[in-house]
């Protein structure tokens, strides 16, 4: 029998999307959000006195910022915009939901997922950044980097600790 409606889609991959991590394609559809989800949001038309510090007071209430880029001229006044990266990508999407029409002073924002970002080159470790002459070893198999840490470890309530230390 089909499920009853009100169950939630298990959280998967849509074809637009990726990964939402359990978010309706419906309600990031409200949002305007077409494309992949990711960390990195665009914020416009700012008033021109919110400097690094407000965008992190403001921003962090959708999630734990981990960057701010805000663009300013030569003689270092805002240009308005900026961008705000975030840890997880559902706190991008809160963020949007959040604060996109809001009024910051006197201007109301835009905010929207900046463009994609750039899918970083994949680390190869047979031609190390220039200057770099070798690395030791990694955490991962056969002592290479370990990739993408946090999908890859236990999150640290299961965790006892980790590494040589052990017990006392």
């Amino acid at each position: 029998p089909p499920p009853p409606p009100h169950t939630p889609p298990p959280p998967g991959r849509n074809q637009n999307y990726g990964t939402t991590f359990g978010l309706s394609p419906q309600f990031l559809e409200s949002l305007n959000i077409t494309g992949p989800l990711h960390t990195r949001i665009f914020v416009a038309n700012m008033d021109y006195k919110v400097d690094e510090r407000k965008l992190k007071e403001v921003f962090r209430l959708a999630g734990k910022v981990v960057g701010i880029e805000l663009s300013r001229d030569k003689e270092g006044k805002s240009r308005g915009f900026a961008t705000v990266v975030y840890d997880h990508p559902v706190e991008a999407v809160q963020a949007i939901s959040m604060f996109h029409n809001q009024q910051l002073f006197d201007r109301t924002m835009s905010v929207r997922f900046d463009k994609v970002p750039e899918e970083e080159p994949p680390r190869n470790l047979n031609r190390l950044p220039e200057g770099l002459k070798s690395v030791g070893m990694g955490l991962g198999q056969e002592g290479m980097p370990l990739l993408d840490v946090r999908a890859n470890l236990p999150s640290s309530q299961e965790m006892g600790n980790i590494g040589m230390g052990g017990g006392m």
